[in-house]
């Protein structure tokens, strides 16, 4: 007979196998077969040291581990920046799974193949997408171009406004939620799926999408606002990142973040 503590131990192998694998990303058959120049190896460097942290965070809000970024050595504002990004990114884990019945119901109704049986598999795999095609541009013949950082500013301050119900009950508003659920963003369609659910008085669901609203705010300030990395002795206009300090230079127009 299994003991109890056994079985916890059991589940919380399972649940902590989440910033296991979120530490191997991105997968390594993306460059299976590919000779990189030197820029697509040290951008590929930065991908697995990226998600590396992602995952040790995660696993430390799960309460598996201590804060990685307690005692590790590097730049206080690239410390700021992977921390509001992991925040986020557990944010909506906890909102995978507090949402997770409707989130399956929705994918039901809409015939979507939806191979998962937990939402913790659901998120893995919303991370590897997007971990995947973080790296579509820099690996590609030619290397592809990078994000201008207007390109991201808009991105955050189009979501605050969708998320923020600006755009309320506005046609484009139902597009937008609509092309949410129909993509291959697995986040997205959560959202789309639980989006009328989301504000329910007194539900995890609504607490939890405070929550996020409260980590998406947090991680958006860092692009949005044009000062916030002077705090940490920093600059943020063109975003290229060396040796962990910002610099501004009239070739950095994309971003660049260099992780020890």
């Amino acid at each position: 007979m299994i003991s109890d503590t056994s079985i916890k131990e059991q589940k919380n192998t399972k649940v902590q196998t989440i910033g296991k694998k979120i530490c191997k990303l991105p997968p390594r058959y993306l460059i299976f077969g590919k000779i990189l120049t030197s820029n697509q190896k040290a951008q590929w460097i930065q991908k697995q040291r990226y998600w590396g942290w992602m995952g040790a965070k995660i696993d430390h809000l799960q309460g598996f581990c201590t804060d990685p970024f307690e005692s590790c050595e590097m730049h206080e504002a690239v410390k700021i920046y992977l921390e509001r990004i992991a925040t986020t990114h557990f944010a909506r884990l906890e909102l995978m799974i507090a949402g997770w019945k409707i989130i399956k119901l929705e994918a039901s109704k809409r015939n979507i193949d939806f191979p998962f049986q937990s939402p913790r598999q659901l998120f893995i795999e919303y991370c590897l997408v997007e971990a995947t095609d973080n790296c579509k541009n820099f690996l590609a013949e030619g290397e592809g171009e990078d994000t201008t950082l207007t390109e991201t500013r808009e991105y955050y301050q189009d979501l605050k406004q969708t998320f923020t119900g600006t755009t309320k009950d506005t046609e484009q508003h139902k597009k937008k939620l609509e092309h949410f659920a129909s993509s291959n963003d697995w986040f997205w369609f959560s959202v789309a799926s639980f989006w009328d659910y989301r504000n329910q008085s007194k539900t995890r669901l609504s607490q939890k999408w405070r929550e996020f609203l409260l980590r998406f705010n947090d991680e958006s300030e860092m692009f949005l606002d044009e000062k916030f990395f002077s705090k940490y002795g920093a600059k943020l206009e063109g975003l290229k990142w060396c040796d962990g300090v910002c610099a501004s230079t009239a070739t950095s127009k994309i971003i660049n973040l260099t992780i020890p």
